[in-house]
């Protein structure tokens, strides 16, 4: 099996952590727990702002770091212990404040591991695979975890209507592990290219960097990008005030968005030889500006379920987009750097409009909270336009 391989392997693999310790499926186990959706608002944004302070470390750390693979098999480990903590609390019949605290803390824990783990991904991938297919690569792994996810997602929807959710809460961190394993085990047999660099080309942390017009320019956008996705992240709060409160329709939204994944990548993988990275960029957040409201429409769940659907095939490529983007003018030697500071901002986008929507969203009209995010993303979509009729 060649590194490439098990490079797409491991990183389709390792998002089905997020999915269970940070994404919907947390989320309808909180509110099938009794908990309000502010506090679970609360918490996302928590998510958000522990990711930021580890993106902040990885500014100053992460280019140093002189075996990238070792570390990301320690970090898969970690996520595996993370994952086997969450197991007990599902058990529990009755969440208190003291077990949402515990829920809480691990969740936290769980997350600062993933996001040094998916800024470590960016770098490994130089030194496993052949960058030049970098993007082939990022579809790929995009596609096989889309079908992982909507395979989980399926059975999960199943169970949602024949038993407890805290008990597919169970399997599913019980997956986690069982993935977790896996990817440690792959990680720890690749071999590094032919002039893997560990020690002698070590990225050095210059404040200097952030004054580069390839970093500067862009924070604004990244933000306020971030704010956008804030209205993805928390979408099954507002489908569950909006639409229905019913878990196994809400755990829908996983699947859909799995599915979207799928063919949003597809639809990338043909259209990246036409079209500049920078305009599928524009044209996704255009595409996500006019489904995000429609998300409403008539406010029944057949219709939410079509618009979430384009919504997530856009958004999915904009993402893959964004992530691309950067690898086209910032040099390996910062990658670490500008990666990390992009997720910083991004991420404070993300906390920042979760928790505002937290507050809002008991009183605010949840169209209002959509036509504003999708506002933010058109005009993200413009600035990085703007960027490239300035080169």
């Amino acid at each position: 099996m060649t590194n490439s391989t098990k490079y797409q392997i491991v990183s389709a693999l390792m998002p089905t952590v997020s999915l269970f310790a940070s994404g919907s499926y947390i989320q309808t186990f909180l509110s099938e727990s009794k908990i309000s959706l502010s506090s679970i608002s609360t918490f996302t944004s928590a998510l958000s702002l522990v990711q930021i302070i580890v993106m902040i470390i990885n500014i100053f750390a992460v280019d140093r770091i002189k075996n990238v693979l070792r570390f990301q098999k320690v970090l898969m480990i970690g996520c595996f212990i993370g994952c086997a903590a969450l197991v007990p609390a599902c058990l529990a019949h009755d969440i208190n404040g003291k077990l949402f605290g515990y829920i809480v803390g691990v969740c936290l824990v769980v997350n600062a591991v993933m996001g040094l783990y998916n800024v470590l991904s960016f770098k490994m991938a130089y030194h496993v695979v052949n960058m030049d297919e970098y993007s082939a690569i990022t579809n790929n792994i995009s596609i096989v975890s889309g079908i992982l996810a909507i395979i989980i997602g399926m059975i999960i929807s199943q169970l949602a209507y024949v038993t407890d959710f805290s008990n597919v809460m169970i399997g599913g961190f019980v997956i986690c592990m069982l993935f977790c394993l896996l990817s440690a085990f792959f990680t720890a047999s690749m071999k590094p290219n032919t002039g893997y660099r560990e020690e002698k080309n070590k990225g050095r942390f210059s404040f200097t960097l952030l004054k580069k017009r390839e970093f500067t320019y862009f924070y604004i956008p990244n933000f306020i990008r971030g704010l956008a996705m804030s209205a993805v992240n928390v979408m099954p709060l507002i489908f569950m005030k909006s639409i229905s409160s019913d878990s196994g329709a809400t755990s829908m939204l996983v699947n859909i968005m799995s599915i979207s994944a799928i063919a949003g990548c597809t639809l990338y993988r043909l259209t990246v030889r036409k079209m500049r990275t920078v305009t599928i960029y524009v044209v996704s957040s255009v595409a996500m500006f006019l489904f995000m409201p429609a998300l409403l429409w008539g406010y029944r769940i057949s219709i939410f379920y079509i618009f979430y659907f384009l919504l997530g095939l856009f958004y999915n490529i904009n993402s893959v987009a964004a992530a691309v983007y950067p690898a086209e003018y910032i040099a390996y030697d910062h990658i670490g750097t500008y990666t990390s500071v992009r997720l910083i901002i991004l991420t404070l986008g993300q906390a920042a409009g979760a928790y505002i929507i937290g507050c809002v969203i008991d009183f605010v009209p949840s169209i209002v909270i959509l036509f504003v995010c999708a506002f933010l993303q058109l005009a993200s979509g413009i600035a990085f336009w703007k960027y490239k009729k300035k080169e």
